[in-house]
């Protein structure tokens, strides 16, 4: 499996820091449809409704990463975070005889692993629930892994506070997989600062992944 597979979970939780200092992104509200990859394109609608998103794209790892934060809309006060990720990956030759069903168990297992032992050391998190299933989402059969973690950052004043995060990954491995040993993440991970009254909510993601369609 290509390098952009290992540890892929762990760093994306270590970007969970809510403690920004301005109530918007640099590039918020940049989003053009359709965004362009390498090997898909993500058609979105109404990009009126995504304005409060910011859009990155890393080409050399057919990423696309989009953010937004939580903002309490009395105060002002960025109380959370929303990263939401598609990637491009692929599966090594050693690993063609296997299905798919296989590399989704072994893809899970492994970023299970890494998150619970090097979560708390590197990441300085925890994983308080975890669960793998599967669903089936406009005609894309999906293998997916939701969790739930707390991590100590550094905010804007003195000392340490609390995130609580709710995250999710969805495998998509495309009728070609056997052929092109390519298959897709989606990824979310959706954060508050106590005390708030907003919630987590990894559903976000499903129009993201409706809207995913291969080149």
């Amino acid at each position: 499996m290509h390098s952009i597979a290992k540890n892929f979970l762990l760093a994306a939780l270590c970007l969970l820091s809510c403690s920004c200092a301005a109530a918007r992104l640099p590039n918020q509200g940049n989003i053009k449809a359709p965004i362009e990859m390498k090997t898909y394109r993500i058609n979105i609608t109404e990009e009126r409704s995504w304005k409060e998103w910011e859009a990155t794209t890393k080409p050399e790892n057919d990423t696309v990463v989009l953010k937004k934060l939580k903002i309490w809309p009395l105060t002002g006060e960025v109380q959370g975070a929303t990263t939401m990720m598609v990637v491009g990956d692929s599966i090594a030759s050693q690993g063609w005889n296997l299905a798919e069903t296989e590399h989704a168990d072994n893809i899970r297992a492994m970023e299970e692993k890494v998150m619970r032992e090097q979560g708390p050391v590197g990441g300085n998190y925890e994983i308080l629930e975890l669960t793998k299933g599967d669903l089936m989402r406009n005609g894309k059969k999906l293998y997916s892994m939701t969790w739930t973690s707390s991590q100590r950052v550094k905010g804007l004043g003195p000392g340490m506070h609390t995130v609580y995060s709710k995250g999710a990954m969805y495998l998509y491995f495309p009728e070609d997989f056997k052929d092109t040993h390519r298959f897709y993440r989606f990824v979310i991970t959706d954060s508050i600062t106590p005390p708030t009254f907003l919630a987590v909510n990894v559903e976000q993601i499903y129009p993201l992944i409706d809207a995913f369609t291969l080149k």
